[in-house]
């Protein structure tokens, strides 16, 4: 063991005739353990909360999206076997979205179409574990065929706000209006078709844009509505890793031969949301790293009550033949120190108070306000070495200034001191 280093641990030992300096140590390295632990369980509660809300937003929604620049795509075979053949790729879906009116006997609104294929949809979209016995995300069943028990009328699926703006219930009428097409004469002489739906589930994603607007019918019946052929407005892909989505939409679009066929992701979508998420992380983190920045101050202070306390046995180290440099590292090894101890355990203490949440959900949540029913905690191996990167650099800096101020000390005049 160095020299520097073994005087280091010596001096950060109590003794009953420096107690104040032992005690304003501890509490030195108390300071640190208390900010450590704070930022890993903020960091990981706001990675828990993201998670959280990129699950849902992912969920109900796709990956990725092949379009055509011409309007309505073609699922061929060719097509469906190019796309499904992509690395990465773990699922397809045909989709029509229309924008139209919906109306009731008591209301009518604007609302967003989205037209599945039911054998399919379940392999990119989370929307079918909504509905069903064991959710309690939504009422009624997964049904949008015909039904004899129905008059022969479609099911249709809707947000929990958009019913409400609706004012019906499963089993109710609504009416779907299909604005004319392909029709000659003035435009404001045309009349919508009405198509009628018997509402057969009503879900709650916890997004305002899918809960508020969304309507989910069948794709075969949507391809008769619209007149739209075999053709669709969009193949839908989930992937098994949703952050390389961009690099997986630039291959599709390669592998199809470029136009028509563009791809667009969640995260073209949506990456305002996520850029925010990432912000307010690392804004927290800075935050909270003045935490540990007190009690760097701490330890320069400490430090430097040391290096006062010990003024005679640096004045003997140098006459000894020990160099500036050789006195500095005593102090420096001293902050390094008490970094790695307060560190370690706050790194420890954060850790349980983690795991005890994610554990035990002891902080409990409205699940109506915050769609899910405990803080939810998401530890990350990167957050931790971060946060003990960034506790261990501070502590270190703030060993600099005391271990300068011993190095310049004159041997005769420190022993003349004393």
């Amino acid at each position: 063991m160095k020299y520097p280093l073994f005087i280091a641990r010596r001096y950060l030992r109590p003794k009953r005739s420096q107690m104040f300096v032992s005690l304003t140590t501890m509490l030195t390295m108390l300071g640190v353990t208390i900010g450590v632990a704070a930022l890993i369980v903020v960091l990981s509660g706001m990675n828990g909360f993201a998670g959280e809300i990129l699950r849902q937003l992912i969920g109900m929604n796709a990956h990725m999206w092949v379009r055509s620049h011409t309007g309505l795509i073609e699922p061929s075979d060719d097509v469906l076997r190019t796309v499904r053949e992509m690395p990465g790729v773990v699922g397809l879906s045909p989709t029509i979205y229309e924008e139209t009116l919906l109306a009731t006997k008591y209301a009518q609104t604007g609302a967003q179409i989205k037209a599945v294929d039911p054998a399919t949809i379940g392999d990119v979209s989370d929307i079918t574990a909504l509905l069903g016995e064991d959710s309690d995300a939504g009422v009624g069943s997964f049904d949008l065929a015909r039904s004899p028990e129905r008059n022969d009328e479609p099911g249709m699926l809707l947000g929990w706000q958009l019913s409400n703006k609706l004012q019906i219930g499963i089993g109710d009428q609504v009416f779907l209006m299909v604005p004319p097409r392909n029709q000659s004469g003035p435009v404001w002489m045309a009349q919508p078709r009405l198509v009628s739906f018997r509402v057969t589930g009503i879900f709650r994603s916890g997004f305002f844009e899918f809960d508020a607007a969304l309507a989910v019918i069948d794709l075969g019946e949507a391809q008769r509505i619209f007149e739209t052929g075999n053709r669709v407005s969009a193949i839908e892909v989930k992937l098994d890793d949703a952050f390389q989505a961009t690099n997986t939409a630039n291959e599709v679009k390669s592998a199809l031969g470029g136009y028509p066929y563009y791809a667009t992701t969640w995260i073209d979508l949506n990456g305002g949301l996520y850029k925010w998420l990432m912000i307010e992380k690392w804004f927290a983190f800075i935050v909270l790293s003045l935490i540990i920045v007190v009690a760097a101050f701490n330890i320069v202070s400490t430090l430097s009550m040391v290096v006062l306390d010990k003024t005679r046995e640096i004045g003997i180290l140098k006459a000894m033949g020990a160099t500036a440099r050789e006195i500095s590292q005593v102090y420096v090894y001293q902050g390094f120190v008490v970094g790695v101890i307060g560190t370690l355990a706050g790194g420890g203490l954060g850790y349980f108070l983690c795991w005890l949440q994610d554990e035990y959900k002891i902080i409990r949540l409205p699940a109506e306000l915050y769609q899910v029913s405990a803080f939810p905690i998401e530890m990350r191996l990167m957050d931790f070495v971060a946060i003990g990167s960034a506790a261990l650099v501070i502590c270190v800096l703030s060993a600099v200034y005391p271990a300068w101020k011993a190095a310049r000390m004159k041997p005769v005049e420190a022993i003349r001191h004393e």
